[in-house]
């Protein structure tokens, strides 16, 4: 299957984006079986940020089809330095993230209908609350979040019968840290955990599931791509292939396993804006997947170096996002 995928994605990008079409034509790259093969794959030139945003217009399909479908507009957070606008049609984007309900349903037993808190600093009302996604979704701004707030936050979350949480690590770090000091609990309903957007350090995961008592989980991904990786029960970062083909390239852009490298990814579902060979911003190892106890055989990746996120360290050599401060600032 992800064979057929990256070649419906090459073939496409070749038809109806432009520069891919003159990319290919000036390297005199050929668009047929063979290209999906290791070592001609490998000879697609890398995409930077650097190249999205200078070839901004001529990396948008032209194909006349897709002007009748929702187009969905992201941000890019600007961690590597240079914010980015992704495009993607409603139907691209259901179809990647599809793939990332599977591996949640699979190995978490989370499901599209269950109830979810996300933590994130978007909600702008008064009490930081909001019940969005067809009452499926209850939005907490985590900077309303302290020590004489907490217990109204915990009595809502309880309420709404939330059965998972998404946040960044350093949000659900410091949520451990407040409850254990104040011997608080979750709500029995939530049961698991799922961080994304940060590095998440093996030390702050282990405490994070010794306080919570709940099962946690770390997603990689980006603006760019939706999901690229999601951690199985046994702590190990599998690659979503449905949605990504990933690669770890050396400093002559070769494709290798077992050795640390730089983050390439290619989506697999956008058609609208596709990222082919396209450089994260990110360090890591790939291995092979099927060593794994979980069944799961897809690559699993073991990230060394993250995008730069600004935090400050505590005197315990913890590490806090930056957010946290704002409020005693102002």
């Amino acid at each position: 299957m992800k064979n057929e995928l990256l070649y419906k994605i090459l073939s496409n990008s070749y038809k109806y984006v432009p520069y891919y079409k003159n990319l290919f034509d000036i390297e005199n790259i050929r668009i047929d079986k063979e290209i999906i093969k290791k070592d001609n794959f490998t000879c697609i030139p890398l995409l930077t940020k650097n190249k999205v945003q200078k070839n901004y217009e001529s990396i948008i399909s032209t194909d006349i089809k897709m002007l009748d479908e929702d187009i969905s507009i992201s941000h890019t957070s600007g961690s590597t330095g240079k914010s980015l606008n992704v495009y993607n049609t409603s139907k691209g984007n259901r179809k990647s993230l599809m793939y990332l309900w599977m591996y949640r349903a699979k190995n978490f037993g989370i499901y599209p209908e269950s109830r979810y808190c996300v933590f994130d600093s978007l909600n702008s009302t008064n009490i930081g609350i909001k019940i969005i996604n067809d009452n499926k979704t209850i939005s907490i701004n985590k900077l309303k979040i302290r020590k004489e707030t907490i217990k109204y936050y915990l009595m809502t979350l309880e309420e709404f019968k939330a059965e998972w949480i998404f946040t960044q690590p350093s949000f659900a770090f410091y949520l451990a840290n407040v409850l254990e000091e104040m011997s608080l609990k979750l709500p029995e309903s939530i049961k698991y955990i799922e961080l994304a957007g940060e590095f998440l350090e093996k030390s702050q995961k282990k405490k994070i599931e010794e306080i919570l008592k709940v099962k946690v989980s770390n997603h990689y991904g980006s603006t760019e791509t939706n999901a690229i990786a999601l951690e199985c029960k046994n702590g190990n970062l599998h690659c979503v292939e449905g949605n990504v083909l990933v690669e770890i390239t050396d400093k002559d852009k070769n494709c290798m396993f077992n050795k640390e490298g730089n983050v390439c990814v290619t989506t697999l579902n956008n058609f609208y804006m596709p990222f082919i060979r396209y450089e994260i911003g990110d360090r890591g190892i790939l291995y092979d997947g099927k060593k794994c106890s979980c069944r799961n055989s897809s690559p699993i990746l073991e990230l060394t170096k993250y995008r730069v996120i600004d935090k400050v360290k505590l005197e315990n050599n913890d590490y806090m996002d930056a957010y946290f401060f704002i409020d005693i600032i102002e």
